[in-house]
């Protein structure tokens, strides 16, 4: 009865946070098998504080951008989690998993559908070696939500630029092709204030060779940028280009005289 009681509530947590994950929670994708069989594996994160979101390959799409998703099953799991795990792991890995009569492992894959994101994917070569992976590197995943949320608030903490190229004007002369009004927005989501400086590259596709760049001379645009600000410019020297052809520009913006590109936007264009 007191086995019954516990599943009930485990349940009932799980079926709450499953209503809207938490950047605190853990999302599972599991099928059916690996949930029932995984009821000490779900109980030991709920016990321990965690909020945890059991997905299915129905509704996975909404929940795979989570901080931290942990993935139970192999490349043969039913339900469709295999397909998953089999886009996810390296061909030697699925072979190991499928061809070695009691394998199991842990495999961690960053950044796969978000940044910041850590993906842990618990498989083995039957349901019995996934749940014992499971149970023997739950810990594991637990110290990961942790440090998950260290890197969501180190980046929170950081100055988040965006630059777009919204437009620009080529064209072909006499002798020479020209490129110039090149506007461009920028916006700062972030909480430091920057003194932007505009970089413009150009290259001659498709071998890449950089033809322009006004890395080395005075940028095109500089001044202080404050938090939350938009900004709308515009380059407008003329760049002339030696031959007709296809070609990409490349805007990039730093932090005064610092080397580090903040952000960047290329834009692809031909002349003649």
């Amino acid at each position: 009865m007191k086995k019954i009681l516990a599943a009930v509530a485990v349940l009932i947590v799980i079926s709450m946070a499953a209503s809207a994950a938490t950047q605190t929670g853990i999302v599972v994708l599991a099928n059916d098998i690996d949930y029932n069989l995984g009821f000490d594996f779900f109980a030991y994160f709920v016990n321990n504080g965690h909020n945890v979101t059991r997905a299915t390959v129905a509704n996975f799409d909404a929940l795979k951008t989570e901080p931290l998703v942990v993935v139970l099953g192999g490349p043969d799991a039913p339900e469709g989690v295999g397909h998953i795990v089999d886009n996810l792991l390296e061909e030697s890995d699925r072979e190991f998993l499928r061809n070695a009569p009691g394998s199991n492992a842990m495999y961690v894959k960053t950044n796969v559908w978000k940044t910041p994101q850590t993906v842990v994917v618990l498989a083995g070569n039957n349901r019995q070696d996934t749940n014992e992976i499971a149970m023997e590197k739950r810990t594991e995943v637990i110290n990961k939500t942790a440090a998950v949320q260290e890197e969501i608030a180190e980046i929170a903490t950081e100055t988040e630029i965006i630059l777009t190229i919204e437009d620009e004007t080529h064209g072909w002369a006499t002798n020479n092709g020209y490129v110039q009004n090149i506007i461009y927005t920028m916006n700062n989501k972030g909480t430091n204030t920057i003194d932007a400086a505009i970089d413009l590259y150009i290259y001659e596709l498709p071998s890449s060779e950089l033809v322009y760049s006004s890395a080395d001379v005075e940028p095109h645009w500089n001044e202080t940028f404050n938090p939350n600000m938009n900004r709308y410019a515009n380059i407008t020297e003329k760049v002339t280009l030696a031959a007709k052809g296809n070609y990409r520009l490349e805007l990039r913006v730093r932090d005064g005289t610092s080397s580090e590109v903040l952000a960047s936007d290329t834009k692809e264009f031909s002349i003649g």
